[in-house]
């Protein structure tokens, strides 16, 4: 509908549009602060989605609702029909990979399309919203949001598209109270995270763009491809940026996006959930994701991992478990589920490590000298990152799941000693 906005349409700078409803809400009565962001954000999605994306997410959202009231007031609701209704909110979801996917999102390779127009459209953060909004009803019996509260929440646009993933019940009330609560100091912090993340994200473009070599220049990612598909001519420093690149350019871009996200809804006096804390400082598998996008990590804890944690059979496993369903829930590939069986697997292992560290019967361990513990988290943070851009290659490789670039790579550090 707006060709001007197709290049940006599988990033988050979308987001910075709902910057021009600021004049008008630094003059909108603050006892009407939710009718401001129910009105600007369906408006704003219509004007960024199109004519049929954004009517259609208006009325996912909408049924939405109804569906969830619905099954929280039905006398089997905890049951048969609370995992009827989660069942078909995840086919719906996956169904939507299936989608014709418009102009903005083509330009990228079809094995990352879908998951990118999904994932960075609305329809995944609706997902996740609704889930979570489900879930605290029916299970947890939060009391009902009112159906303003509830579109309030969900259609927030500057986090519309792609998070953080906020909590109804929490999130609701620094909307309602954002506009009595606002302050100019809020549209200066906002405009300069937003700076930052524009900053990084337009560096990030050029450098792919223009760090290729100049047969990739208009599709830099076939480069890639052609990488993971054949990498025996690289040597080993090669070979470690082949495997390391993708992985960081991912956290700038994600981190990037935090920061635009969450600064515009600081510029309206609203104090999104912070989403990262320095992933690549964490000391084991277990603590990235603990830092590497919060608030999904949170949420895949609380509607993952504990649910499956109930039943005894699955205790030693529900890690990989949840590991699994997070990658499936990027796509329907069986690369995915592979990444989610080797991040699992990872996870546990440093868990049940640290855990054997801390046994109750051991008594206190001796402090290390203090160089040598400094060296040990030093060497303890460069193996996590390798261990977790690792499992970025698995994630990233569409045909082969990184074997080919590991198996070269294991080649390379055995002729290194001499085999």
């Amino acid at each position: 509908m707006f060709s001007f906005l197709d290049a940006w349409q599988p990033t988050v700078f979308p987001a910075v549009c709902f910057l021009a409803w600021l004049p008008v809400f630094v003059l909108w009565p603050a006892h009407r602060t939710r009718i401001f962001f129910i009105g600007t954000s369906i408006a704003t999605i219509f004007f960024v989605a199109g004519p049929i994306l954004g009517p259609g997410l208006l009325l996912i959202n909408i049924g939405g609702y109804v569906v969830v009231e619905l099954v929280a007031r039905a006398p089997l609701a905890r049951g048969p029909l609370f995992l009827l209704a989660l069942a078909a909110l995840h086919a719906g979801y996956w169904a939507c990979f299936g989608l014709l996917i418009p102009a903005g999102y083509c330009e990228l390779l079809p094995d990352y399309a879908a998951g990118t127009y999904v994932l960075f459209s609305g329809i995944g953060l609706t997902f996740f919203r609704l889930v979570s909004y489900f879930w605290e009803r029916v299970r947890r019996h939060r009391p009902a949001l009112g159906f303003g509260d509830y579109l309030a929440y969900m259609l927030f646009f500057p986090q519309f598209r792609h998070g953080p993933i906020e909590r109804a019940h929490d999130f609701v009330p620094r909307l309602r109270a954002a506009r009595r609560n606002w302050q100019p100091r809020d549209v200066a912090v906002g405009l300069a995270r937003v700076a930052l993340g524009a900053l990084v994200l337009i560096g990030l473009r050029q450098a792919i763009r223009h760090g290729v070599p100049a047969a990739y220049k208009n599709n830099p990612y076939r480069l890639l491809m052609e990488l993971f598909e054949d990498p025996t001519s690289l040597s080993l420093p090669a070979l470690l940026l082949l495997l390391h690149a993708p992985a960081v350019a991912l956290y700038a871009l994600e981190s990037a996006s935090a920061h635009l996200q969450l600064g515009v809804a600081r510029a309206f006096g609203v104090r999104g959930s912070e989403n990262f804390r320095y992933p690549f400082l964490a000391t084991n598998p277990a603590d990235v994701w603990r830092r590497w996008n919060i608030t999904l990590s949170f949420w895949l804890r609380d509607y993952a991992f504990f649910p499956l944690c109930r039943w005894r059979a699955l205790r030693y496993v529900s890690i990989v478990l949840t590991f699994v369903y997070a990658g499936l829930l990027h796509g329907l590939a069986w690369r995915h589920a592979v990444w989610g069986v080797y991040m699992g697997l990872a996870v546990l292992l440093s868990v049940g490590l640290f855990q054997r560290r801390r046994a109750p019967n051991a008594g206190p361990a001796p402090r290390p000298p203090p160089l040598r513990a400094a060296l040990g988290r030093v060497l303890a943070r460069v193996a996590t990152v390798h261990l977790l851009c690792i499992g970025g290659l698995i994630f990233f490789d569409p045909r082969h799941a990184g074997a080919r670039v590991l198996y070269h790579y294991g080649r390379l550090l055995l002729g290194l000693v001499g085999f």
